[in-house]
């Protein structure tokens, strides 16, 4: 349960305890005795409870009165989960089960992954990139929320390998072995935008996770020789015929068979898009291309907005 991850004891150098927190299953306080003394208190996030009611979660200030977050979360976790889109909720109103060791992402509890938690500091963040996946970061444009960025993308592609193929490796290490050492560089803090050039991800602006998970899918198509990406200018369709994605009438199009999600182009207020589309349709005036089509597939079944069952179909000629 989340208290047991919290700061409930304190002793002194004997070992004799000198004071006692435990807490409600949101982070209020419903027992105290003797004074405690660090800050770091439910489930080891900075409070400053006493001071003005909030503990500190690193991305955002966390109101245990009220079980919410003071800020929107900068991504929608999950987007397939109607509960996702409550921007401002503390890990899916379930702190039974889950934790929100940055305020960006929730966590399992019991999970193994647990004993690797998300690092608090930029340079943290950059080290654990290096030591746990073989990725670099160059320049010093870096902020944590950047590094933050790269980070939840590459254990989201570690985590879903790991989880798609049942294999009991370490963390990090399927990351590694199926896309080796890689190199990222922030071009800029202004703007918006990514590519994958001579195999170094370059990136610009305050950019989601997701977008890091769009370029992987480039390196992984062309890792496997271009080949996923050029099956999809057959078009994908299901057994019963139904159109799931590819190229079908002269154009890449995206079928809601196998994509989960559905909302508005937030550049247009008539185009269609799907919620973890970062190349949309209408950036290319002639069409997207089939490796942008893949990589946007390629990050949709890392978030699992991509039914799985599609995934083993057969392609079939369009």
């Amino acid at each position: 349960m989340s208290w047991f991850i919290s700061t409930s004891i304190t002793a002194n150098s004997s070992g004799a305890q000198v004071a006692e927190y435990r807490f409600k299953a949101f982070g209020e306080v419903r027992y105290t005795n003797g004074t405690q003394k660090t800050k770091y208190t439910f489930t080891g996030q900075y409070s400053n409870v006493t001071d003005f009611g909030l503990l500190f979660y690193n991305a955002r200030w966390y109101d245990p009165a009220l079980g919410r977050f003071t800020q929107a979360d900068t991504s929608v976790p999950k987007p397939w989960r109607p509960i996702g889109w409550d921007r401002f909720g503390y890990v899916a109103n379930n702190p039974i089960r889950f934790k929100d060791p940055t305020g960006n992402k929730s966590r399992e509890l019991d999970s193994p992954d647990n004993c690797q938690e998300i690092p608090y500091t930029l340079a943290a963040l950059i080290i654990q990139l290096s030591e746990r996946f073989g990725v670099s970061l160059t320049d010093k444009n870096w902020t944590y929320n950047t590094a933050l960025a790269v980070y939840l993308a590459v254990e989201q592609a570690d985590t879903t390998f790991r989880h798609r193929f049942h294999t009991p490796s370490k963390e990090g290490e399927l990351f590694t072995g199926i896309f080796g050492p890689q190199t990222f560089k922030l071009i800029t803090t202004e703007g918006f935008g990514g590519w994958w050039n001579n195999g170094v991800v370059e990136l610009w602006g305050d950019f989601p996770y997701e977008l890091v998970e769009h370029e992987l899918g480039h390196i992984f198509d062309t890792m496997l020789g271009d080949i996923p990406g050029d099956e999809l200018d057959q078009g994908i369709f299901a057994q019963n015929g139904e159109f799931v994605t590819g190229k079908r009438r002269g154009f890449y199009d995206r079928g809601e068979l196998g994509f989960k999600i559905t909302v508005r182009q937030k550049h247009s207020t008539s185009t269609p898009y799907y919620y973890t589309q970062l190349h949309p349709r209408i950036w290319e005036p002639s069409g997207n291309t089939n490796d942008e089509e893949f990589a946007d597939m390629f990050m949709n079944f890392l978030n699992g907005t991509f039914t799985d069952d599609i995934m083993v179909l057969p392609v079939l000629t369009g």
